[in-house]
């Protein structure tokens, strides 16, 4: 594209045709070359080479403008611009990406470290990737504030409750070997809290799978170590701040068993894309001990291990769970209904905004047991989530709300005990 500038400085005029003659040996010597940047034919023929005479002004029609490029120091110099738009070298990590997921994670772009030290760009060369982030969140009741010290805890935010997940994963793509579409994915984590039920503490392996995309994308296929939380849809996807006052695991898939990113189970997944966007997604996988986290850490340690009580296959649907009997579940029941808006302001066009409200129903049996021994039971939980994510600086996400819950226990109550109002924050971090 050439742009004539008026009024060009003569001292200009001679750099200009050297430029000229360079750019045109350029695309004279790469004319067959498919990936050429430059074509004779993008330059006015005419405007290659300095004309050997002036042309008259009186040689173009009147009225029109002179095509050719005059290289006089009085004549404007042509302008070459791109008209390709600059990219972000970094945003070529996604590909590499944990695949299978069903959750957004921020463009490799938007990490702290985006490639330290080359290391990243070093790796990617033998179709390796590394990251990492680390998910932070604090929950405080402001509304029972210091009513219940000096008794346990029953219900995360009664007292300043805190849970920090760090997890590292490396991907490997297995198109270096003749794989296309394949990828082998190692992970780990490590969970603490001040708070066991929300937890407890532990280290764990959080992905180690392998994944394939079949028939040109049309189906995909994944086995091994599953966190299905995050790849089923569920309430992590844009759902309650920290999983409410129950703790991250008080739903129904992970009552029945389902795996999470902290709990990985061994399993296979087979997802078919239909066509119109529908797809169905089936599994199965080894459940994890309905006794709940701590039962089985004590089973399986770092999560290679496969014992453990009241355990079996779980089969699951995306739209439907073939789950465990309701007997050991304290909940049958979960409906949400969720609002979001991206970019609230003009200014801030990565934040969003929340509204959340979902409601937890105890099943019949918790609350048989709780009356058959004479204590004040619920037979439901409400929960209002407000809540602001704001992207802090690049790969630091901050978000902030407050949580109303009616009835902040699970089953059981007191009669002093009011609804709740927790404040919670959230710090995610991306590396």
């Amino acid at each position: 594209m050439i742009r004539h500038l008026r009024g060009t400085p003569a001292r200009y005029a001679s750099l200009a045709a050297i430029v000229l003659l360079f750019i045109s040996s350029v695309a004279n010597a790469t004319d067959d070359a498919s990936s050429q940047e430059f074509k004779a034919s993008d330059i006015d023929k005419e405007a290659q080479l300095p004309p050997t005479k002036p042309t008259p002004e009186s040689s173009a029609p009147k009225g029109e403008p002179i095509q050719t490029a005059q290289y006089t120091p009085t004549q404007p110099l042509p302008v070459i611009v791109s008209e390709t738009p600059v990219t972000n070298p970094y945003a070529r990590f996604s590909k590499y990406m944990v695949k299978g997921w069903n959750v957004t994670m921020p463009d490799p772009s938007n990490y702290i470290d985006q490639d330290p030290y080359g290391i990243r760009t070093a790796m990617e060369e033998d179709g390796l990737f590394f990251f990492g982030f680390t998910n932070d969140t604090f929950t405080y009741d402001v509304r029972n504030d210091n009513q219940l010290y000096g008794r346990p805890q029953l219900y995360s935010g009664q007292k300043p409750t805190i849970v920090s997940s760090t997890y590292g994963f490396l991907t490997y793509d297995l198109g270096k070997v003749g794989l296309p579409g394949g990828q082998l994915t190692a992970g780990v984590a490590y969970n603490y809290v001040n708070w066991d039920p929300a937890g407890p503490t532990h280290a764990h392996i959080s992905d180690f799978k392998y994944f394939q995309s079949l028939f040109d994308g049309k189906a995909e296929l994944m086995i091994g170590y599953l966190g299905n939380s995050i790849v089923y849809n569920g309430i992590y996807i844009g759902g309650n701040l920290a999983g409410g006052t129950f703790g991250v695991n008080a739903n129904i898939p992970q009552e029945a068993g389902q795996s999470q990113s902290l709990i990985t189970r061994p399993g296979a997944n087979f997802k078919v894309y239909l066509g119109g966007g529908v797809y169905n997604l089936a599994g199965v996988q080894r459940s994890w001990n309905p006794k709940g986290t701590d039962a089985e850490i004590s089973s399986n340690g770092f999560g290679f291990g496969t014992s453990g009580s009241h355990v079996g296959e779980l089969f699951l649907e995306e739209f439907g769970y073939k789950r465990a009997a309701a007997e050991v579940d304290r909940f049958d029941q979960y409906y949400e209904v969720r609002l979001y808006m991206k970019g609230p302001f003009a200014s801030r066009p990565t934040d969003s905004m929340s509204l959340v409200i979902n409601q937890n129903r105890f099943s019949k049996y918790a609350v048989a047991s709780s009356e058959a021994r004479h204590q004040l039971t619920d037979v439901q939980a409400t929960i209002a989530s407000l809540g602001y994510t704001a992207n802090i600086i690049r790969g630091v996400f901050l978000t902030s709300g407050l949580s109303y819950v009616n009835h902040p226990r699970a089953v059981t109550t007191v009669p002093e005990q009011r609804s709740a109002l927790n404040f919670l924050t959230n710090v995610i971090i991306y590396y």
